[in-house]
């Protein structure tokens, strides 16, 4: 009788110990309590990328230098940037008669031309002659637009006859470019301008995902293993303990009940 119940005691010491060893894989139980380190979330902020999942770098701008402005070409409004521009010559006046030129009756149509620009070109006029059958055109040499002054321009037309009714005009067929005023012949120029790519500030950010979280922004909780708790290990050591004070108590119990029943038994001498 006693073999068994000491037996029976050290079973249960047995799995008292064993309970604790395994208690952490058990599912929570009455020894767990919630995780300090992650407060029973099973998981921790990543302290590589402050729990964003981005990592993010600065690093000088590479188009400014990080002076944060750059210098860019702007091409004239006025000429297109081609650097030149057609010049304006307008036709003040005009007139037209008939004339011997020699032997040959000629229809003699002049114009007055005013160069506007503030330089001078080289054009070239043409003057139109209608009659009731026929227009004729003919064209003046090439003449020079002196800058902000009058060109008078004269050309005949041998092709009408004497008394025939006629019509006349006189314009500028074609005339050089001259450089542009506006940039003076530059077609453009240099503007210093806020830096596109860094807006100014000289530095560019770049942005990655945390190779260490893999862009979540967490981590397992390293203490409890995802679950969220841990084991109460006093609480688990003093269960324990009490077991042990129960158990002893008890054999002490059946210890001394047994001498004092084989005290009883013993024949008296």
């Amino acid at each position: 009788m006693r073999k068994k119940f000491q037996l029976m005691i050290v079973l249960m010491l047995l799995l008292a110990i064993t309970f604790s060893a395994f208690q952490p894989v058990f599912a929570q139980g009455p020894f767990d309590m919630t995780c300090p380190e992650c407060h029973g979330t099973g998981k921790i902020s990543c302290s590589t990328c402050q729990g964003t999942g981005q990592i993010s770098s600065t690093s000088t701008c590479t188009i400014c230098h990080g002076s944060g402005q750059t210098t860019v070409w702007q091409k004239c409004t006025s000429c297109d940037g081609s650097g030149k521009i057609a010049p304006t010559i307008t036709l003040k006046s005009m007139d037209g008669w008939g004339t011997l030129v020699g032997l040959d009756w000629v229809a003699r149509v002049q114009g007055v031309f005013h160069n506007e620009e503030d330089e001078g070109t080289y054009g070239i006029a043409t003057s139109k002659v209608n009659t009731v059958t026929k227009t004729y055109y003919h064209s003046s040499q090439r003449t020079y637009f002196a800058a902000h002054e009058d060109t008078t321009i004269t050309i005949d037309t041998p092709e009408i006859g004497f008394g025939e009714d006629w019509a006349y005009t006189i314009y500028i067929s074609s005339k050089d470019d001259i450089e542009c005023p506006s940039c003076d012949g530059s077609a453009g120029k240099s503007v210093v301008t806020t830096c596109s790519e860094c807006n100014g500030s000289g530095k560019v950010t770049t942005t990655q995902t945390c190779s260490i979280c893999n862009g979540i922004g967490s981590l397992l909780c390293s203490r409890c293993n995802g679950r969220g708790y841990v084991t109460n290990q006093s609480a688990v050591n003093l269960a324990i303990f009490g077991v042990a004070v129960v158990i002893i108590g008890s054999v002490l119990g059946v210890t001394v009940f047994a001498l004092s029943r084989r005290k009883r038994q013993e024949p008296v001498r």
